[in-house]
């Protein structure tokens, strides 16, 4: 029988002892792979050789179990320098089992090794890499194969290092791994697929790469159902379940029934760990996958003590994330760790493309719920960013769906929903975005954001002291702010607004549109604001006592501010000093409805400088005075325009139309003031004792005056200034008192 066997390809292990005896009569798979090796027939063990250039070596299910692991004796099997087909396969679904008894590596591979259908365990090595299985820059196949339990003290690859070579794993589980760097999987160089229901989990690096670490001019690819779960990277670096300074792909694009690439519940859990799911300092690419989706019985998400609870994007790296999920992961900031980004962080100059994903249920402790981005340019195209939130109380803090540190962003198309800001501090905000850099939107949506408690700012948008960003052709809807801003919060920068709808955003204070703060500069190009509200002034939108802005062929309509003092309202446009600028636009059904709310349409206070040309001012409403504008120890200059069909109520109710209060300055030219409706006196205009008003070339008319005093047309205080000239003043009404026309001094 055994001159039969000899020379053939085929090598079958009967025994499970690891021993080298040529006169025992069974094949021990140590003897085996000493026969593989030695192609020139020399090498015999019980009458048994091989001339092959490639041998194949399988197992007698007859003589070995699956309960029969084949325990080595402290050494590792001998290094495949031929090559090799190893198969496990014992009856039915049983394999064979190999265990390094914690005394040595398994397998070393020089040449070319198949090895299937085999659970290894319990590899060790020391000072070197490889715990289970070593490729020296071979090619090296692995399928229906797990390794558990292996362990490389002080090198890299606790279940299996590649130097270089190629490497293709499909339908592994690298389990309970321990090393330096790759608890499970390390790949030095050359190129390595990892596929085909394959799972890397629960391994441990005491530095870099919890489950899986790719070294520089590395390249690896997962593809067709891989999951890698429950990681761990101890290090100040991270990477709990990738750390990868080489190439990346993760691809679940694939044809298979169940392509899913699945990288969740890993962690960085070093003071200063970064990439609870995947650090990149290389080039990363990920295609239909999820980053940090819940698998059943598992938690949720990746974590990180530092920053990128789902990614760590570093410096000069290069990222690319299409049809991808980011979902559930968190930055935790604790030990002194910020706590940014909760589902992708960018550390300085790092760029990054997303397309088509979905960024949500991400948290920070301080800053990006959902993204971070540094100096870097961040593309964002056709995503959903949602239910994210930033929980930091600091100065320039928030960010729930986006934070931008200073880098150029762009989003297109993409829908920035529900994300939550946890404000406490002036400053702080942004609760769909926090922009510090620049940043340009088109084409998006920004709805249900909030930037909650206290002083919180910016409940769609928070644009930062000197950053500049630019929105086009969006809908910021039903965004919320605790202190301004309940679309936009311009704080000190540039702000342009092209052909955007502002529906149903509020602000606890002021502006519930846009809020403007500081030395800004905001210009609003089209577009619509359609039933925001303030608490006190701005339902639409408020300047800043140094701000400037601009409103050009807007609708501002349906506003509400409700403040209760003389000095606050200003239902759609109200202004704190600064100047602001209306041209082509329309301002109606806007209301200041607080117990002694002004400007209903609009509200100048402090000094400021309106101008206003070509514009209608229609049917707003004011508790107290200026249905239409009040202007409040400021000027305004109004050309061409409208005022038409506004009201005041009974508090006292006066200055239907246009009111001036204390030392202000009105200039009206070319316009027409007509059928506007007060309370008390003034139906069309109403003068203070120190106001000056001008009128030239205008119609007033149909305004009716409901009070004692009178005054249907214009009423002037006494010691106030009016100068009218080539101006028609005819049809108003003051049935309870006098001057239809004008009354007053």
């Amino acid at each position: 029988m055994l001159e039969d066997r000899r020379l053939l390809a085929t090598l079958t292990v009967d025994t499970n002892l690891d021993v080298v005896d040529g006169s025992d009569g069974v094949l021990s798979l140590r003897e085996a792979m000493l026969i593989a090796n030695d192609s020139s027939g020399s090498t015999s063990f019980d009458g048994i050789s091989s001339t092959d250039l490639a041998d194949s070596i399988v197992f007698d299910a007859g003589e070995i179990t699956a309960a029969d692991a084949i325990v080595l004796d402290s050494s590792q099997l001998p290094d495949v320098i031929e090559p090799l087909d190893i198969n496990g396969i014992l009856s039915g679904t049983d394999r064979v089992k190999i265990d390094g008894a914690g005394a040595s590596r398994i397998f070393s591979n020089s040449s070319t090794l198949v090895l299937s259908n085999a659970d290894l365990s319990n590899g060790l090595v020391s000072g070197v890499d490889g715990g289970a299985i070593l490729n020296n820059g071979a090619s090296l196949t692995v399928s229906a194969v797990s390794i558990i339990d292996s362990e490389a003290i002080g090198g890299i690859g606790g279940a299996i290092s590649s130097s270089q070579g190629t490497v293709n794993l499909s339908g592994v589980r690298l389990s309970g791994g321990s090393a330096v760097g790759g608890g499970g999987l390390h790949v030095g160089g050359g190129n390595a697929t990892l596929q085909s229901f394959s799972s890397v989990f629960n391994n441990t690096a005491t530095e870099t790469g919890g489950g899986i670490h790719v070294s520089p001019g590395a390249s690896l690819t997962l593809t067709n159902n891989v999951v890698v779960t429950g990681n761990t990277a101890q290090g100040d670096q991270g990477g709990g379940g990738i750390y990868n300074a080489g190439t990346l792909t993760l691809d679940g694009s694939g044809g298979a029934s169940d392509p899913r690439i699945e990288v969740t519940a890993n962690q960085a859990t070093g003071s200063l760990g970064s990439g609870g799911g995947i650090f990149n300092a290389g080039s990363l690419s990920v295609n239909d996958a999820s980053i940090g989706v819940s698998l059943a019985g598992a938690p949720s998400g990746n974590t990180a003590q530092r920053a990128g609870g789902g990614i760590e994007h570093t410096d000069s790296s290069t990222l690319v994330l299409t049809d991808t999920v980011l979902s559930n992961n968190a930055a935790l900031g604790l030990d002194a760790a910020p706590g940014n980004g909760g589902g992708l962080h960018v550390t300085g100059s790092g760029n990054v493309s997303l397309t088509r994903g979905t960024i949500a249920n991400n948290t920070a402790a301080e800053e990006g719920g959902g993204l971070w981005n540094d100096s870097g340019s961040m593309t964002i195209v056709g995503t959903s960013i949602s239910a994210n939130v930033a929980n930091g109380d600091g100065t320039e803090q928030g960010g729930g769906g986006v934070y931008n540190n200073g880098g150029t962003d762009q989003i297109n198309n993409a829908s920035i929903l529900n994300n939550v800001a946890t404000a406490s501090s002036i400053g702080n905000g942004g609760g769909g975005i926090f922009n510090d850099g620049s940043l340009t939107i088109t084409g998006s949506t920004i709805s249900g954001n909030l930037a909650e408690t206290g002083l919180g700012n910016g409940g769609g948008i928070l644009n930062s002291g000197g950053a500049t960003l630019n929105i086009s052709n969006s809908t910021l809807s039903s965004n919320s702010a605790a202190r301004a801003g309940g679309g936009i919060e311009n704080s000190g920068g540039s702000v342009t607004v092209t052909g955007v709808t502002f529906n149903g955003n509020s602000a606890g204070i002021n502006g519930g549109g846009i809020h403007v703060s500081g030395d800004a500069t905001t210009n609003i190009e089209g577009g619509q604001f359609l039933t925001n509200e303030a608490d006190q002034e701005g339902g639409g939108l408020w300047n800043s006592s140094t701000g400037t802005m601009l409103i050009d062929g807007a609708l501002i309509d349906g506003n509400t501010a409700s403040g209760d003092g003389s000095d606050q309202g200003g239902g759609g446009v109200f202004n704190a000093g600064g100047t602001v600028t209306i041209v082509a636009s329309t301002i109606q059904n806007n209301v200041a409805d607080g117990a002694a709310g002004s400007g209903g349409g609009i509200l100048g206070d402090a000094g400021g400088e309106i101008t206003i040309e070509g514009t209608m001012i229609l049917a707003n409403t004011a508790s107290r005075a200026g249905g239409g504008i009040e202007v409040t120890s400021s000027t305004l200059e109004l050309t061409q325009s409208t005022v038409d069909s506004n009201a005041t109520g009974p508090s006292p109710g006066n200055g239907g139309g246009i009111h001036l209060t204390d030392a202000s300055e009105v200039e009206i030219a070319a316009s027409t003031i007509s059928r506007n409706t007060a309370a008390n006196e003034g139906g069309g205009l109403w003068n203070s004792a120190a106001g000056t008003l001008t009128l030239t070339n205008s119609t007033v008319s149909s305004n009716e005056a409901d009070g004692s005093t009178g005054g249907g047309g214009v009423f002037n205080s006494s010691g106030g200034v009016i100068d009218i000239a080539s101006t028609t003043i005819t049809l108003n009404q003051a049935p309870n008192g006098p001057g239809d026309g004008i009354e007053g001094s």
